[in-house]
């Protein structure tokens, strides 16, 4: 277990301090993420965030085994790497100057025995006319500070920004495992001399391994598949385990909120970030009848649960498949959030819960079946009637009802009132013979 160490330099605002101090700078130039002047350091102020970084050093009085520098995302360090932030004409204008010597103060200050890692952003994703440095040179720096014998190891990213982190910590809009290959040609830049991590999209145990046998390298990074189940590791030492909850890499709970400021949470696992409220899930003491209407994600997730605690569940739908709405978003190129349905629908038949799809639930129905409760999940409606009608010669329709095979080939002006996901996805829906959409 490692800390990692940084320092924002240029990046963000100085209002978000309490003590309002300006952004410090290799330049004096205007932060890129904060559209605010920055102050260019002097050489003493340089000096200060090098000693403050022997404080590296309670790390590992603490317990810990070490110490990562963040050198990647846009932050001071990388912005001593790039020209697009360091054009300096003293020593420490020169391009690794400065890690390096944070380097050996912070290896003077814990020791051989500790782990010391770097990260760097494999492309920096800046032009090279903008003072980009580009995955070539990166590798340069990277065999520059391996060569200095003082790193364990090399974690790595993507992006100078943190508008970068969309890319760099991708959704289910981006292809798995992206960085992999960059990731084997600065390993191989740097023979091997330090074992290399690989990260970003790396979502399953399947796709870790690969990484490894191929050599992309040596260590594999799954941030957000612990997140949708810390239990991962443990589940894979124990054939009995429960499937792994699968990352579906939704980013709304987890990277949107921290670039918020928020605590995260995750899309499909509800103890993310509660798991001092909810506890350990106990079994119920009278177990009962419990009927749950509606199987979209909502009603799927109320069956799971009370089917955990022991009860006797049954899960009506109407329609012919499980999923509401998320799986009709879905079918409009999110096909990998549906993963997030299939593992809960593989819950509820491990817990044998009753699933009854293309059934209404009538007074003749219930007065039959006799629930001891009902759970209704019957979710939001779409309500066209609150925008103006104006004369009526234009219809004003719910965005499924949009998406049916009625409206194929017309136009349609699309409102959105929410501004979330949703209604980019339908409209950027890849069915046949879509509408044409304004």
């Amino acid at each position: 277990m490692l800390v990692q160490l940084l320092h924002f330099g240029a990046a963000f605002r100085s209002d978000a301090s309490s003590n309002l101090e300006p952004l410090w700078s290799f330049n004096s130039f205007v932060s890129p993420t904060g559209s605010e002047a920055a102050h260019e350091m002097s050489g003493s102020e340089i000096e200060e965030v090098r000693r403050l970084c022997a404080t590296a050093a309670l790390a590992v009085e603490c317990g810990l085994d070490g110490v990562e520098v963040q050198a990647a995302h846009g932050y001071l360090v990388q912005q001593s790497l790039s020209p697009w932030a360091n054009q300096r004409t003293d020593q420490w204008g020169q391009r690794t100057r400065f890690v390096s010597a944070i380097i050996e103060r912070i290896r003077g200050a814990v020791g051989r025995e500790a782990l010391l890692g770097v990260r760097l952003s494999l492309d920096d994703w800046i032009r090279p006319e903008r003072g980009g440095l580009g995955p070539a040179a990166v590798r340069e720096i990277a065999r520059e500070l391996v060569g200095t014998g003082q790193l364990d190891l090399l974690n790595v990213s993507a992006g100078a920004r943190a508008s970068h982190y969309s890319r760099s910590i991708g959704s289910y809009h981006h292809p798995p495992a992206p960085l992999l290959s960059l990731t084997a040609e600065l390993r191989q830049s740097i023979g091997s001399a330090v074992p290399v991590i690989g990260v970003s999209r790396v979502l399953t145990t399947e796709l870790a391994e690969h990484a490894l046998e191929s050599g992309a390298c040596d260590l594999v990074g799954m941030t957000h598949g612990l997140i949708a189940d810390p239990d991962l590791v443990a589940k894979l030492g124990d054939p009995a385990a429960i499937p792994l909850r699968p990352c579906v890499s939704a980013n709304q709970g987890c990277v949107d909120r921290q670039q918020g400021g928020l605590p995260i949470t995750c899309f499909h696992n509800p103890e993310v970030g509660r798991e001092h409220l909810l506890g350990e899930l106990q079994p119920t003491t009278t177990p009962a009848r419990v009927l749950v209407v509606v199987g979209g994600p909502a009603g799927m997730k109320a069956a799971e649960i009370a089917a955990r605690r022991g009860h006797r569940v049954t899960l009506v739908e109407r329609g012919e498949r499980l999923g509401g709405r998320l799986r009709w978003t879905a079918e409009c190129g999110a096909g990998e959030l549906l993963k997030s349905i299939d593992w809960v629908a593989d819950e509820l038949d491990r817990h044998r819960v009753s699933v009854l799809l293309g059934t209404e639930v009538a007074a003749e129905w219930l007065a039959e079946e006799r629930p001891e409760a009902i759970v209704l999940a019957t979710g939001a409606q779409p309500a066209p009637e609150r925008l103006p009608a104006g004369d009526g010669s234009v219809p004003l329709v719910a965005l499924e009802d949009a998406l049916s095979s009625s409206f194929a080939g017309r136009d349609l002006l699309v409102v959105d009132q929410l501004g979330n996901e949703e209604v980019a996805t339908a409209a950027d829906d890849s069915r046949a013979t879509p509408p044409r959409w304004r």
